[in-house]
Order: structure tokens, then sequence, then C-alpha cells
């Protein structure tokens, strides 16, 4: 049995290990970068220019029909209960725009005709010697993941460790997110725009919490906040902010929201998750939870198994 004293010792020391972990995390995200901002503002534009495929044919065709459409800039393909997936970042929004503009609905009247960046291919596609050419290149960066969402982190594996500072540095590694997962949790955080941005198209969906300090786990739940207004509607990098400039003498016609915001969140919170379970694919496991201190739509992306908590409105969570 451990004392009193050298079990408190033993958590001081976790808790101050921990936390220069957190900071060396952190300095080493943001030291060549600029701010975590900056990180946060490109993962976003990331996000947004990239489509995740189900795919049934060869990795090799889903490539060159995706290069058909524009340049590519990075490709992770990945495995979960038997079926292929693959998230491929394209250039720029233009090009993404052209594939989604030559994609079709299925041929089947009782599916809901939604558009979304989740795609499914499974044809072989022939394309030119050049384009070929081009996938085979060193420009292109692809990645493979066997078995996503698996880490098996075994007793023996620590016990190899000389101390406890290495068992805490090998946990670390084996549960910390890995560059896919930080890609699809920005990568949902965008589709969550999308669909709302339909109805408010100056909304932004943020991610919070361990998603962006550094200490998230790989399979750990994402933390969003939605607001309906761009926080920086000068950023000309959205793009939901290009037009001419605003005038003060023309004004929509819009309904008078409730005085008070928790009533406002619940009823947007809630409008938000029936659009979630009937036209949404690949969410499931929707669950609103209203009345707790800070509302929340709970919902499981079923592709990657993650969960996302969704809140609402509260700007101060977008700098955590």
């Amino acid at each position: 049995m451990f004392s009193g004293s050298l079990v408190r010792i033993f958590f001081s020391s976790s808790k101050r290990y921990f936390n220069k972990l957190r900071s060396d995390v952190l300095s080493s995200r943001t030291s060549h970068t600029g701010s975590l901002e900056f990180i946060q503002r490109n993962r976003r534009l990331e996000a947004l220019r990239s489509v995740l495929f189900v795919y049934s044919s060869s990795q090799t065709s889903l490539l060159e029909f995706c290069q058909n459409y524009g340049r590519i800039n990075s490709v992770f393909f990945f495995t979960r209960f038997d079926k292929q997936y693959s998230l491929i970042e394209f250039n720029d929004e233009q090009t993404v725009g052209r594939l989604l503009s030559h994609t079709s609905h299925f041929p089947n009247k009782q599916r809901i005709p939604l558009k979304s960046h989740c795609l499914f291919f499974q044809y072989n596609f022939r394309p030119n010697r050049h384009q070929k050419n081009f996938i085979n290149s060193k420009s292109l960066k692809i990645y493979s993941v066997e078995n996503f969402g698996v880490n098996e982190l075994s007793d023996e594996l620590l016990a190899t460790c000389p101390d406890i500072e290495s068992q805490m540095k090998t946990l670390y590694r084996m549960q910390s997110m890995s560059m896919l997962d930080v890609k699809l949790r920005y990568f949902l955080a965008a589709e969550v725009e999308r669909l709302v941005g339909r109805l408010f198209p100056d909304c932004q969906v943020h991610l919070f919490g361990s998603s962006v300090s550094g200490l998230g786990r790989f399979n750990g739940d994402v933390d969003m906040n939605l607001t309906l207004e761009n926080m920086k509607p000068e950023d000309s990098s959205s793009s939901f902010n290009t037009g001419p400039i605003k005038s003060n003498t023309s004004y929509f016609i819009s309904k008078i929201r409730p005085e008070s915001e928790r009533t406002f969140s619940q009823q947007v919170l809630e409008i938000f998750g029936t659009m979630l379970k009937y036209l949404c694919p690949q969410m499931m496991n929707i669950r609103l939870i209203l009345r707790a201190r800070v509302p929340i739509v709970k919902f499981t992306h079923t592709a990657t198994d993650i969960e996302c908590d969704l809140c609402f409105g509260n700007m101060l969570l977008n700098f955590l």
C-alpha cells in the first residue's frame, strides 16, 4: 500500500510533468507557424477544401479520378470496420466545387438529395498518361492508416519503460492524436458549418478544448461551438465573406430573437438536431441535451466513430 504522502508526491509530479508537456506541445505548434489562432484558421481552410470518400475501387483509380478536377495537396487512406476511406485535401475550394458539380445523387427517390463533402466512389477511372505521371510524382503526400481508431496499449509495453517519466511519455505518444485525427475533427466542423450555412451563411463552427490544446486523445470526443455571425467579417480568408461591400441603407427582414440567450440557444440547437437527424448523412445517435447548464447536441460520425458535442453562441470558447 502506498502512503498518502507518496500518492500526493506522485500526483503532484504527474501534474507538473503534463503541464510542462502541454506547454512544450503548444510552443512547438506555434514557434514556427504563428499563433494558435493562425493554426486554427489554416486547419479550417484545409477542411473547407477537403472531401471524405468511401470507395470500393483501387486507390489509384480514386486518385486519378480526383486529379482530373485539379491539384491534390494530401491524401489519407484509412480503414474502419472493413470499409475503405480516404480524406483528400485539394489545392483550393474551386477544385472541390468542380468535383461536386459533377457528382450525382443515387438513383433512389427515397434518398434525400443533400449535398455534402462525403462522397462514394466505386468506378474505375481511366486517365491519360499525363495524369498518371502527376500522381506518381513526389509532390503528392500520401499516407495510409490501417485500423483507424484502434491503438492497443499493453501493460507489457509500459513494463519495459525504465521509470515513471518514460511511461508517461509512452502513454502520451500512444494515446495522442495523429495528423489524420486532427484533420478529421476539423473536417467534421466544416461539415456542420456547411449544413447550418444553408440557413445562416455567415455562421462558423470552431473547435475548442482538448482537440486544439495538444492533449486530446485519438478516440476522444470533439467539442464544437457554433456562432451564427462571423467574428471577423473583415477576414477575407473566409469562404463566406466574398462579394460587394455591405451598405447601411438596406437590411434583411428577420425575426426578433428571444431576450434570453439560453432560450435562443435551446431553440437553435433543437432545430439543428432535427436537421442532423433527418437530413445529414453519416451522422447518428443524435441526442439533444437542452436542459443542461450549457445546452448541447451530441452526435456521432459513422465513418470515423468520432463523437461530437456542439454548443451555441459562447464566443469565449473559440479562444480556449
